[in-house]
């Protein structure tokens, strides 16, 4: 990995890894398991919508081959949402981050490359 993108993604929950501050810059790797079934906030990127799941599926491998650098082996998240008068759309989320900071950096980078994101709380 290049060393900017290293840089980039040091302390975030990326790819199933948590990247942990060490001494003298060493840095060690932990796995990371999302929590998927929590009771609690999390953070999560929304990456945008399709109007059916197999366009949001094309959408994702289209963004995890741009971005496979933030993302990794990251899964996304496929939820309906209906819009009045509009009709059916899928949301396309990735997470969850440990924090509100990680989240928005994965965002930012997305957002600075000519892609939409933004960060979503999930219950």
């Amino acid at each position: 990995m290049a060393d900017w993108a290293t840089n980039f993604i040091k302390g975030l929950p990326l790819a199933g890894l948590i990247l942990l501050g060490g001494v003298n810059g060493a840095w060690a790797q932990e796995r990371w398991t999302p929590s998927w079934d929590t009771n609690r906030s999390v953070f999560w990127a929304d990456l945008g919508s399709a109007r059916s799941k197999y366009s949001a599926q094309g959408e994702w491998m289209r963004l995890q081959r741009k971005y496979a650098y933030l993302f990794g082996g990251a899964s996304p998240w496929f939820e309906e949402t209906r819009v009045a008068n509009l009709g059916a759309f899928v949301r396309i989320t990735v997470g969850p981050f440990a924090s509100k900071q990680a989240a928005t950096a994965i965002c930012s980078e997305i957002i600075r490359n000519g892609d939409t994101c933004m960060v979503k709380i999930r219950w």
